[in-house]
């Protein structure tokens, strides 16, 4: 067993790639148990986690990367999509805020905060006005995902 954190991040991203999850929750672990540091091992085992359905292991592995490394806009991206899945639209929106703050051009951020307060707004029979102006943002801002006219629409 070699003694080197990069060599199971690597057979981690080859089992992530072929959508062998809990393997590839196996190789990122092992990474961390020869490196607790190892960032890139512990992102991608928080995103590993979520496709696995472990909500709850993913909030907490992404949140301790972004203890480690100061903010990020893919982490707090990742993080508010795994809050989303969770159906706990306001931390979502949340981290969503943050990742436009940091990256304020970035489409995808939008329509993704759009999506948490369509649902936020079915919760509590709200207005969709935030969520729609979010969409044509995304849209504006070149986004090509389908969802952002649906959401529109």
């Amino acid at each position: 067993m070699p003694n080197n954190a990069k060599f199971y991040h690597s057979k981690g991203l080859a089992y992530q790639d072929t959508k062998e999850y809990d393997k590839a929750i196996i190789m990122f672990k092992k990474a961390l148990d020869v490196s607790n540091d190892h960032i890139p091992s512990l992102y991608h085992l928080g995103l590993m986690e979520h496709k696995s359905g472990k909500l709850a292991a993913a909030l907490e592995s992404l949140t301790k990367v972004l203890q480690s490394i100061g903010e990020d806009r893919l982490v707090y991206e990742s993080r508010g999509i795994v809050y989303q899945d969770s159906k706990n639209h306001q931390k979502a929106i949340e981290d969503f805020d943050k990742a436009a703050e940091i990256e304020p051009t970035y489409a995808e951020v939008y329509f993704e905060r759009g999506v948490s307060k369509v649902e936020l707004g079915k919760l509590s029979q709200g207005k969709y006005e935030d969520a729609i102006e979010d969409f044509l943002y995304a849209e504006e801002l070149g986004s090509k995902n389908a969802g952002v006219f649906k959401g529109i629409g």
